[in-house]
């Protein structure tokens, strides 16, 4: 077993007695996924003076580290390296040598600073005794796959209660990578350690649970989106719409998320090259590596002959101001389990288009349209309706689309899920 190559960011301190505290284990925040994007809202807006937060990644950290140090959150990075499956073992096992007791000098500073006894000192000193203070993390939450099965190990060497974050659709699995089928795989095998099974969609829930993937306890706890910073925005619609070239009679359709299979932008492209009897319409993309320096994108725009009436923004961390610059929001995803973008694009008045897959049905409710998976024909037919629905009730249907997102996904129902169940794991332990 290699040493650990744990870094700190931010000083640490004794947790108040009068806190919870709540040590999550996630892949990485080096993202805007839709995991880590919860994670950081529950810390947020979630309730100081009742919880501290410590997050461990077993990748990096880099992207959104300094959001979540703002938000009060200490980070620890495990740096293990990306992308090999077979990778797992050493990261787990490292976890698992750093909560034990006795530990190897390299990764026992990791457990006192887990436990909240390394008051401040750096996590690359080796620790002066073998054996460790009983750790104080009153609460153990996985997040994703890899973090689920990680916070198990844990869990078990602390025990402490394990609470897993399940968030990827089983819809399409043929589409998912090798990494992820056998995560899952995995998690079906140890899925009866957890305390409980958050999932963020009720269809999600139900694949697993017929995976035979489920705890005693399971709860449905759908996202919260932040409705303070996601709003229609009228300035920023303006500027954007100037900077695309985008006149007052331009309809922009736009999709968001990771360029991946599942994500469905090969229907989307192919769906919008149909409609060239609508030339005032332009189609926005971005995303993590949707943009000019991906080859594979490139050749599909171009062999639709849509090259003019595309724009590529890439991955961004401004999408409040973004998404309210569109008319039409589209998820083509193959697989879903709640598509954070689409209910943010609502929130800033734009009506969607979705697949029929995880919780995007409730999330489009009766203002939009959904479409089977994987139908082109049906996916172009369900735009250019949408696109002469517009037409004539723009206004209504942007102000409903709000609305709708304000009632049915607030971010304050988000945290009362989470209160919930924090307070009954601490009360059971």
């Amino acid at each position: 077993m290699t040493s650990l190559p744990t870094s700190l960011h931010g000083p640490l301190h004794e947790p108040l007695p009068t806190r919870l505290h709540i040590l999550h284990v996630i892949n990485s925040l080096d993202g805007l996924g839709g995991a880590e994007l919860a994670l950081l809202r529950l810390i947020r807006h979630g309730a100081s003076d009742r919880y501290r937060h410590r997050v461990v990644t077993l990748l990096g950290a880099a992207r959104l580290q300094d959001e979540f140090l703002a938000a009060g959150a200490e980070v620890l990075s495990l740096d293990a390296g990306r992308g090999a499956v077979w990778q797992l073992p050493q990261r787990l096992g490292s976890l698992l040598n750093a909560a034990g007791a006795p530990a190897r000098a390299s990764g026992a500073p990791l457990a006192r600073a887990a436990a909240g006894s390394d008051s401040g000192a750096s996590l690359g000193r080796a620790c002066e005794t073998s054996h460790e203070h009983p750790p104080r993390a009153d609460i153990v939450a996985g997040w994703l796959y890899y973090g689920n099965l990680a916070a198990s190990l844990l869990g078990a060497a602390w025990g402490r209660p394990v609470l897993w974050n399940v968030r990827h659709s089983t819809h399409d699995l043929a589409r998912s990578g090798v990494s992820t089928r056998i995560a899952l795989a995995l998690s079906a095998a140890a899925a009866a350690q957890p305390r409980v099974i958050v999932y963020n969609s009720a269809t999600v829930q139900r694949q697993h649970a017929a995976r035979r993937m489920g705890s005693s306890w399971s709860e449905v706890i759908e996202n919260g989106i932040d409705t303070g910073r996601f709003r229609p925005d009228d300035l920023a619609r303006a500027r954007w719409r100037s900077a695309w070239g985008a006149g007052a009679g331009t309809r922009v359709i736009g999709r968001f998320g990771r360029f991946h299979a599942l994500k469905g932008y090969a229907d989307l492209i192919a769906a919008f090259a149909r409609l060239r009897h609508r030339d005032d319409v332009l189609l926005v993309l971005g995303g993590r590596e949707v943009d000019a320096g991906n080859r594979a994108l490139g050749e599909l725009i171009a062999a639709s002959g849509i090259g003019a009436r595309v724009r590529l923004l890439g991955e961004r961390d401004d999408l409040h101001e973004v998404l309210p610059a569109l008319d039409l929001f589209v998820s083509a995803s193959h697989g879903e389990s709640f598509p954070n973008v689409l209910a943010e694009a609502m929130a800033c008045g734009v009506p969607g288009i979705a697949t029929d897959v995880g919780a995007s049905a409730g999330i489009v409710g009766d203002i939009g349209w959904l479409t089977p998976a994987g139908d082109v024909d049906r996916l172009a037919a369900t735009i250019d309706h949408a696109l002469g629905a517009l037409a004539g009730q723009n206004v209504p249907l942007r102000e409903r689309a709000a609305l709708h997102i304000a009632r049915h996904y607030s971010l304050a129902a988000m945290l009362k899920g989470y209160d919930r169940i924090f307070a009954a794991l601490a009360a059971s332990s």
